[in-house]
């Protein structure tokens, strides 16, 4: 056959065009085999032209296979047959290896067991064990279409209930399982979680079921498990808590169900029960104290007691007792509270304790039911095997010391103490102090217990009331202080009295030069600033007979000077070391270094610096009628003598003064300017001056006090040059009388400046005027005093007046001059520095003698000197006969 052509039906399948040449007889084949699609075909022998058309039968698909109690449940999808073709139906073949039998009672050969075309499911019943696999063949018409064969499936037929035990699982609370009673603790929430072990030897475990449980207070829903733990033919599968509240209802009896793989079923009814009540029977005693369910407590100072009778707990009337145990717990035991207590150990019997150190040991004998009810007796036994720790010390004392072990006093006066001792114990904490009476004579205090002090645990503080004594009382002997913990453990502290009437020694006190006494001394500082030279503190050591030294304070106090007395002394500062003091103004100041001890004897040395900064007063000096001061002064002087006019001493008010000295000193003057002074002479009282030379004197009156301050005035003399003598000397006439021949001679105490003199002199050296009719001497008559007058026709001549004091010499004026042998001459010696003017022949004979008188010379103003200073002052002569 060959395809000429191809061509399609309306249905869209193709036409196949067969050629005939020869006819070839071709039989119907049905092919069955895994997935395979029916399929028709035919031949025929002739020649000519026809047509065929073929169609397709698709299988069923999804086949799978499930043991269903004792039978196999096959599930298929379905097949598909031809366009407008109807399904016959179904049969099913069963393969034991490759070993095919009917199933699901059809029969292919008997059309009517065909299960029908809309049937996708069927039942394999009757089986035995074994493995097995399925087909499920469509069937349409003489068609057949097998599907693919399922999965092997394991066929074990059971036909026995699996076996079923009921038990807790781990970390139930407040839940016991006994039998098929469920106890539960109705006192307290809790929660259980049930176990139901499965076994079926057979088909094997599938799972349990737990029913829901709706009592008030309770939670638990109805579930079933199909995984659990273990292997067949046991399994073991656990519910959810079963949880309730405290007081919760009673639930019913529930069943929990265990099935095996083929549906078999067991169950067990479990019952609720509530147990709200604890063991009873049980009793301890610990360190002879019976142990409470609200714990007794007793204390213990040996680390050893006893421990019993013990008795156990017996008795529950619920659930039913666990266990009746006694646990020691231990903690540290501080300021008698216990702290937390650690974890508990087991105690077999009532055994003795001993060998316990300090802290807490709490005694639990406790009875617990299968629920977890429990009763308690609790008995903590404290144990303080170390004795508490004190110090002494003075609450406050007068005339007292304390030291380790012994107490001083001072028993040249009454005197009292408070004793303290501050108690340590860390364990069960201070309780008391008993101080102890005293009884010698001159002393009061009775015995006493203190049990309430001051502090914060683990120290407390407890005082006596005041220990007194009288002065000069005897000595008590050693007393001891007692004090215990709250355990009665004691410590005893031993007090030794020892009397104390020294007071410190040994010091040296230097301040200002002056050596510190007990009486105190006195020194002078005018300056204000000294030194504290020596400090030497007190001392005195602790002993078996003294007290000790308490302090050597050396204290500065500041007072008023009067006089030389001091008064109101200020507060008291403390002077550190021995610095050197400054800057103190006038007072007094006293030092006092004082050594007191420990009991209060004092011992003192002072001394007092005067200090006085103000220097003498009330002087007074007057020299050549000039007032002195403390600057200086100055005055001139044209005589070379002058006067001590005023002389009043230096006073002092706090100082007797110890000199008023007036000195007098020289200085060379240049032009009016004095130079330097050399030393000094001392003039007493008020001596008459005169000076030899043009120079500078200074006269100073100083002031010194006791402590060295000075005061002074000064003034200074300055000689001017001035006529140091004059002379009236008689010629070769009659002595009193003035006639021709006789000399005026003036002596200057300078080298005079010629030219002051005479303007037609030069200015130094030897001048005179010796021509005729060139000086002219006049004696006058004057009414007060006749006077003698110089003038000169060569020049404008200086001389000044004479004045011859009286009036005798003259009665009218009379003149002595001329020439050759008559004239009058002037002349200057530098050397000796005199101006000699000799009369000439006189005009008149009118002078008379005159037995004396007292000339007085006045020279001019207009005479300097050669530095130029101008002659002074006035000559006067003795009374004598002049001329």
């Amino acid at each position: 056959m060959s395809a000429r052509g191809q061509h399609r039906r309306r249905d869209g399948r193709p036409v196949v065009r067969l050629l005939v040449g020869s006819v070839i007889g071709v039989a119907a084949l049905v092919g069955i085999g895994s997935g395979s699609t029916a399929i028709a075909s035919w031949s025929a022998t002739g020649s000519g032209a026809g047509a065929a058309a073929t169609a397709t039968l698709a299988p069923a698909s999804a086949l799978t296979a499930a043991q269903v109690g004792n039978d196999v449940k096959l599930t298929w999808s379905p097949a598909v047959p031809p366009s407008g073709a109807t399904l016959t139906g179904y049969y099913v073949t069963r393969y034991a290896g490759a070993t095919p039998s009917k199933a699901c009672g059809t029969n292919p050969a008997a059309p009517g067991t065909l299960l029908p075309a809309s049937a996708l499911t069927c039942t394999d019943t009757s089986l035995v064990n074994g493995t097995y696999s399925y087909t499920v063949t469509a069937v349409l018409r003489t068609w057949t279409a097998p599907s693919a064969a399922s999965n092997a499936l394991v066929v074990i037929v059971d036909g026995s209930a699996p076996g079923l035990a009921l038990g807790m699982a781990s970390g139930a609370t407040g839940a016991s399982l006994s039998g098929s009673t469920l106890w539960y603790r109705s006192g307290g929430a809790g929660s259980v979680s049930l176990t139901a072990a499965v076994t079926d030897g057979q088909s094997g475990p599938a799972s349990a079921s737990f029913p829901l449980v709706a009592a008030s207070g309770w939670t638990h829903a109805a579930e079933t498990v199909t995984t659990g733990t273990g292997s067949p033919p046991t399994v073991t599968y656990q519910s959810s808590p079963f949880a309730w509240t405290a007081s919760p209802g009673t639930p019913a009896s529930m069943a929990v169900v265990g099935r095996d793989a083929v549906g078999n079923a067991s169950s067990i009814s479990v019952a609720f029960a509530a147990d709200a009540s604890a063991p009873t029977g049980g009793s301890l005693s610990v360190n002879g104290v019976a142990a409470t369910a609200a714990g007794s407590q007793s204390v213990n100072k040996t680390g050893a007691f006893t421990l019993g009778p013990r008795i156990d707990y017996t008795a529950d009337v619920g659930s039913g007792l666990a266990s009746s145990l006694l646990t020691l717990q231990s903690a540290s035991l501080v300021n008698g509270a216990c702290g937390a207590f650690g974890a508990a150990t087991t105690v077999t019997g009532a055994p003795a304790q001993s060998g316990l150190a300090t802290g807490c040991y709490r005694y639990s004998l406790t009875g617990t039911d299968r629920v977890g009810n429990a009763s308690a007796l609790v008995s903590t036994v404290k144990v303080d095997v170390t004795a508490p720790t004190q110090n002494l010390s003075l609450v406050s004392g007068t005339g007292a010391f304390l030291t380790p072990g012994r107490l001083y006093f001072r028993g040249t006066a009454a005197g009292s103490f408070q004793l303290a001792t501050t108690v340590t114990d860390a364990a069960t904490g201070p309780a008391q102090t008993v101080f102890p009476a005293i009884a010698t004579t001159g002393w009061t205090h009775n015995a006493e217990t203190v049990t309430t002090g001051s502090g914060t645990p683990p120290s407390t503080t407890y005082s006596s009331t005041s220990y007194s004594w009288t002065a000069a009382p005897s000595v008590p002997g050693s007393k001891n202080i007692i004090s215990g913990d709250g355990a009665g453990n004691t410590v005893t502290t031993a007090l030794a009295f020892t009397r104390d009437n020294a007071a410190p020694t040994g010091a040296v006190l230097k301040v200002n030069g002056g050596t510190a006494s007990a009486a105190g001394t006195f020194t002078n500082s005018a300056s204000g600033t000294f030194a504290i030279g020596t400090r030497t503190d007190y001392v005195e050591t602790t002993s078996t007979t003294a007290a000790g030294l308490a302090s050597s304070v050396l204290t500065r106090e500041a007072g008023t000077l009067t006089g030389t007395s001091c008064s109101a002394f200020g507060a008291a500062t403390t002077v550190t070391g021995a610095p050197a003091e400054t800057g103190l103004t006038t007072g007094c100041y006293r030092y006092t270094l004082t050594g007191t001890d420990n009991v209060g004897n004092v011992v003192a040395i002072s001394t007092t610096v005067r200090v006085d900064q103000s220097a003498p007063t009330g002087a007074a000096l007057t020299v050549n009628g000039q007032v002195a001061s403390a600057a200086g002064t100055t005055t001139t002087n044209g005589t070379g003598s002058w006067p001590i006019d005023v002389r009043t001493d230096w006073t002092d008010p706090q100082w007797a003064t110890t000199t008023s000295t007036l000195t007098r000193q020289t200085a060379p003057m240049a032009n009016g300017v004095c130079g330097t002074y050399g030393g000094s002479s001392t003039i007493a009282g008020t001596t008459a001056q005169t000076g030899t030379a043009r120079n500078c004197y200074r006269y100073t009156l100083t002031g010194t006090n006791t402590a060295g301050l000075v005061s002074t005035v000064s003034v200074v003399v300055r000689v001017n040059p001035y006529v140091s003598g004059v002379q009236l000397v008689n010629g070769s006439g009659a002595a009193g009388r003035v006639s021709a021949g006789d000399r005026m001679v003036v002596t200057f105490s300078d080298t005079m400046d010629p030219s002051t003199f005479c303007t037609a002199w030069g200015t130094s050296g030897d001048q005179s005027i010796t021509g005729d009719n060139q000086a002219k001497v006049s004696l006058n008559d004057v009414a007060a005093g006749d006077t003698v007058t110089v003038t000169s026709t060569l020049c404008t001549f200086r001389f000044g007046t004479m004045a011859l004091g009286s009036t005798g010499y003259t009665g009218a004026t009379t003149t002595f001059a001329g020439a050759g042998a008559n004239k009058s001459t002037i002349v200057w010696d530098a050397a000796a520095r005199t101006l000699t003017v000799t009369l000439g022949a006189a005009s008149s004979t009118s002078p008379t003698v005159v037995p004396s008188s007292a000339v007085t010379f006045t020279p001019s103003t207009v005479i300097r000197n050669s530095g130029g200073l101008a002659i002074g002052g006035t000559f006067v002569t003795g009374t004598m006969q002049q001329f």
